[in-house]
């Protein structure tokens, strides 16, 4: 990570990750697990509007 990085933002440059991340409820699945740590895709489908089958990983 870069030491002037005083937010310790992730620097993405791979397209494929993201395209993945330009989809609203997989930020929304990243911001609460970055926030709050792990959580099952039940526990974070009320958080970020989908339901737990949405949130899978597949």
């Amino acid at each position: 990570m870069d030491s002037g990085n005083r937010l310790g933002d992730i620097e993405i440059t791979d397209p494929q990750a993201m395209r993945a991340l330009a989809h609203a409820v997989r930020l929304a699945i990243l911001d609460r697990l970055h926030r709050h740590g792990p959580a099952t895709a039940t526990q974070l489908a009320p958080h970020v509007g989908a339901t737990p089958s949405v949130t899978i990983k597949r």
